[in-house]
């Protein structure tokens, strides 16, 4: 499910982001500042998560194993929850990943400004910046990374919590074998950002926010360069004059 939404929600990502930056930049003579591009990640973000959030919800409730497949469970979602629950994640996905969207275009934008002058002459200079494109997008990732992890970490002890179907089917393999088990669910540890917030601190200090930074970046690094880096080196290319 997410592969099939990658593509619609990159080509929303990238022609969001083309255009506020065009309309933006126009007004301040072309040149795009921090706090613009941090809007322009933003605006980006949400067109990206619009589309790749109902593809996320459906994969989670495939993983579960109580539907028989994607067409089966979107048909449930819409009939019992309506189309809406495809939604409902939404606001959360979008209040984590729109500081990671900011972060992530100012520091693309500033680091590229200073690696990749603005006018290019020949094709030996263009082969020699194109790399720098991929360098840039992966120090946004890594800054991006560092700064919104800890806002990761929250949204992973939410979603990660022991969790069991209401009534779960034949084909459910977390199926209760008796009324009572089900009835001897604990509650959730972590039932909300500002609990799950306070009970990280007191248990684990700040260093809590930050498990699992490394190999996050490690995931987020190159998967931003080749993302970013790759649009912008087609973008090169194809605005090359003829």
């Amino acid at each position: 499910m997410i592969a099939s939404g990658c593509i619609p929600a990159h080509i929303a990502l990238f022609t969001v982001y083309e255009a506020t930056r065009e309309k933006l930049s126009s007004s301040n003579n072309g040149v795009l500042a921090s706090h613009h591009a941090a809007i322009c990640g933003i605006t980006a973000t949400a067109a990206h998560d619009c589309i790749l959030t109902p593809m996320d919800v459906i994969k989670q409730r495939l993983q579960l194993g109580c539907y028989e497949g994607a067409v089966d469970c979107t048909r449930q979602i819409i009939r019992t929850e309506g189309l809406s629950a495809l939604f409902r994640s939404y606001p959360t996905t979008l209040a984590i990943n729109a500081p990671y969207g900011a972060v992530l275009v100012a520091v693309n934008e500033k680091v590229k400004s200073l690696l990749i002058p603005e006018k290019q002459d020949g094709e030996n200079d263009r082969s020699f910046l194109l790399p720098r494109y991929f360098l840039s997008a992966g120090i946004g990732a890594a800054c991006a990374s560092m700064l919104t992890h800890p806002l990761d970490v929250i949204k992973t002890r939410l979603q990660t919590q022991d969790c069991f179907c209401k009534e779960p089917p034949v084909t459910c393999p977390r199926r209760m074998a008796t009324t009572a088990a089900t009835t001897a669910i604990k509650a959730p540890k972590y039932t909300d950002f500002i609990t799950s917030v306070r009970l990280i601190n007191a248990e684990e200090g700040l260093r809590g926010f930050y498990r699992g930074l490394l190999p996050r970046a490690a995931l987020s690094i190159p998967g931003a360069a080749m993302c970013w880096g790759t649009y912008e080196s087609v973008k090169s290319f194809l605005s090359r004059p003829s």
